[in-house]
């Protein structure tokens, strides 16, 4: 059978997936290890019982490593909370809308960030699923160099900073992120003792201000999977960028961390787990205004002709490198 007949599958699986995720019935389900009935679940949530019952006996049928159905009860199994399948369905989550506007992306009838946006939110929570295998190596860093100050740029929610409050409970911690409210930080989040600020990692002279920075040597910008977005606009607007921060925090530590990027036919040679999540991740970026991203060697390369001076590439994950620079 081709990937297209599998993918027929896969493509109403997901769509599957985000619809008991949106109505809730996946939060429902997690609630009760002994499983529900349709008709309990359709009373509860006010859902339609005959789509809800077809929903559910599709992904019985086609994901029974997920889902049972035993006795007219439904249960989640506990495999369906792995991390890879949340990413993914929080993925789809995130750029549904896009890919629900790609024909009129396209023929240029709609034009992204403006009638057509990811959802921030679901963003936030891929993300946070993909870059935690990075966190570790990260906390080590930080721990190693005994930075004071960390400010990541980017932040989302904030989940990675929660992570080394959680560590090194004395790091002064700062996020940066575009939009606190797309990214859906809560008032619970915001009590913690992360400090975040609402700005744009592109334009570090406009939230300078909001900034009090004790000791510079001591200070450590983390930017994890968000420097790529700059290319969009070319490698001159990256080298703008770089100098901004060199030029408004010289002496600081910038920690690039980013997902190894592949050429075409390096990502045609790869193993078929690898190559899907790879391939649909670099699909996803030129039609929603990112840069792609970019193998260890190009890195090594931007930065080396930037403002900023590289110290060392280190690994954080087998498909995800470390970039540290000096402002």
């Amino acid at each position: 059978m081709s990937r297209v007949s599998n993918a027929l599958a896969g493509h109403f699986i997901m769509k599957a997936l985000c619809a008991l995720h949106d109505t809730g019935i996946l939060e429902y389900l997690g609630e009760r290890n002994n499983g529900a009935t349709v008709e309990a679940i359709s009373l509860d949530l006010a859902i339609d019982k005959n789509i809800l019952e077809s929903l559910l006996d599709f992904l019985v049928v086609n994901v029974p490593e997920f889902f049972e159905k035993k006795d007219g009860l439904y249960t989640i199994k506990s495999q369906f909370y792995e991390s890879s399948v949340q990413n993914s369905i929080y993925f789809a989550l995130a750029y549904e809308d896009v890919l629900n506007n790609l024909p009129a992306l396209l023929s240029k009838t709609k034009k992204y960030g403006i009638e057509v946006a990811r959802n921030g939110k679901y963003l936030s929570k891929s993300s946070t699923l993909h870059n935690h295998h990075a966190w570790p190596a990260i906390t080590d860093f930080i721990k190693e160099y005994n930075f004071e100050t960390v400010i990541d740029l980017g932040c989302g929610a904030g989940d990675f900073l929660k992570h080394v409050a959680k560590t090194l409970p004395a790091v002064r911690l700062i996020g940066v992120e575009q939009s606190t409210e797309a990214a859906g930080i809560t008032k619970d989040d915001k009590d913690q003792s992360i400090k975040f600020i609402n700005g744009d990692a592109g334009t570090p002279e406009v939230w300078a201000k909001d900034l009090s920075i004790n000791s510079i040597e001591k200070t450590l910008f983390v930017s994890v999977t968000v420097w790529h977005e700059f290319l969009w606009s070319g490698e001159t607007e990256l080298q703008k960028v770089f100098s901004k921060y060199h030029n408004q925090y010289k002496g600081a530590t910038l920690l690039l961390v980013e997902k190894n990027g592949y050429s075409l036919n390096s990502l045609k040679v790869l193993p078929d787990s690898l190559k899907d999540v790879t391939s649909v991740y670099q699909l996803i970026h030129p039609i929603t205004n990112q840069g792609l991203p970019q193998s260890p060697a190009v890195w090594r390369s931007l930065i080396e002709s930037s403002a900023v001076s590289l110290q060392a590439v280190l690994p954080a994950h087998p498909d995800i490198s470390m970039y540290v620079c000096k402002l």
